[in-house]
């Protein structure tokens, strides 16, 4: 399968304080989650949000 975030490992990502087990605010797997880890990562926002918008569409034809 391919990854649209092609440095992002589940076995090794740290989620963003707000979604620690002790945080303030827990996973909903809602849009904003989504954002909160994304913004986490310091992509280059130009670069990297064109080249994950072409994984996601590659993955879909």
């Amino acid at each position: 399968m391919a990854s649209v975030f092609r440095d992002l490992d589940p076995a090794t990502h740290k989620p963003h304080a707000l979604h620690a087990s002790q945080g303030m605010w827990p996973e909903t797997n809602c849009y904003i989650d989504l954002w909160i880890e994304v913004l986490q990562m310091a992509l280059e926002p130009a670069v990297d949000a064109w080249d994950s918008m072409m994984g996601l569409l590659e993955q879909k034809l």
